[in-house]
């Protein structure tokens, strides 16, 4: 029998590459920007599990560069109650994301839209002959980053990359190289760090805090971390972590932080109050400063200098080494989650 994990460490492992190769080939797309600044358009993002979770992070993004009103919402609510989510008087684009591109609900909410109203459809898949993506008008595919495992990796960041060149119009030269090298060597210099934190038998919860479109990663992080080592993890926005959800926060917790530009004096604020209640903290991001707070007692840096939004998917791999590590501390295997399979096949 082969080790545990095998499959998902490769895929973890392989991102940097990875991305190198995505964004040398969906550069060659040519794409109709969004509309933006356009107050009777809007933008509906979906998908199911981990692409759920990266429709917040791509709904928060396009809305904040693009000032268009941007929406993501699960496909199941998408499909059964559309318009408790969405104004039909509004011109409308639906952004559907799945990896395998086979996900029922998705494709049942854009086969719903295709036939009952005229909003024009992008789909964000690693499949590019996919039932979703021979239904959409636009697609963006990165089948570089198709996966043997379950949980989802290396295809979670690459089609945030696809998403990304679609907000930005372009990829500037050199830059495949430049994020392949920070990936690598974020990789490299934090995979120790993050084995021993993983191997901590004191850490029985955690939790994945961000704020913007950061809450969308911090959610796919908490959803790896129960995919894989069936840990008790949760997701919030920083602050409001505070209005009930910090009464979880004990010794046995590692607060994490993925730690953004704008509001991170308010984000360090949280991480030192949970520090005071007995959390171990743990801060992602480049915008720390060079003086690490007292109260922060792990810190990994990302270098995102000239990478624009592209640089938004170094916040995925050590947190995925970290769901990985903890559940082959725990004797699971995360290339066989409890009760998960790859695609969700529904008879809707």
């Amino acid at each position: 029998m082969g080790k545990k994990g095998t499959n998902t460490l490769q895929e973890i492992y392989s991102q940097p590459n990875i991305w190198k190769q995505t964004l040398t080939e969906i550069s060659n797309l040519q794409l109709e920007k969004p509309l933006s600044g356009n107050d009777s358009f809007q933008i509906l993002v979906t998908g199911c599990g981990s692409t759920y979770y990266l429709s917040i992070w791509a709904a928060r993004t396009l809305q904040e560069k693009l000032s268009v009103l941007a929406r993501p919402l699960p496909a199941s609510e998408l499909l059964f109650s559309p318009h408790s989510w969405y104004s039909p008087n509004q011109s409308t684009q639906l952004i559907a994301i799945s990896r395998s591109g086979t996900t029922s609900e998705t494709v049942a909410a854009v086969t719903h839209f295709k036939n009952n109203s005229s909003i024009e459809t992008c789909a964000v898949t690693c499949y590019s002959n996919s039932e979703l993506a021979l239904l959409a008008d636009t697609l963006i595919a990165v089948p570089a980053a198709q996966e043997k495992s379950i949980a989802q990796t290396r295809s979670f960041t690459s089609m945030m990359l696809g998403i990304s060149y679609y907000i930005e119009q372009e990829i500037k030269e050199g830059l495949p190289e430049q994020l392949t090298s920070h990936g690598s060597l974020l990789i490299d210099k934090n995979s120790n760090l993050i084995k021993d934190i993983a191997n901590d038998n004191n850490f029985e919860r955690f939790f994945f805090l961000g704020s913007g479109s950061k809450y969308g990663l911090a959610c796919e992080a908490m959803l790896k971390m129960k995919e894989m080592s069936l840990s008790y993890s949760e997701a919030y926005h920083f602050l409001e972590f505070r209005h009930g959800p910090m009464s979880m926060v004990n010794n046995h917790s590692l607060v994490i932080g993925l730690i953004g530009k704008d509001n991170k004096d308010h984000e360090l604020q949280v991480l030192k109050d949970m520090k005071k209640l007995g959390a171990t903290t743990l801060a992602i991001g480049g915008e720390v400063g060079e003086e690490i707070p007292g109260w922060i007692d792990q810190y990994i840096p990302l270098t995102q200098n000239n990478l624009g939004l592209f640089g938004d998917v170094l916040y995925l791999p050590c947190l995925q080494i970290l769901a990985f590590e903890k559940a082959i501390s725990k004797g699971l295997d995360p290339d066989n989650p409890h009760n998960l399979s790859a695609v969700v096949i529904l008879d809707l």
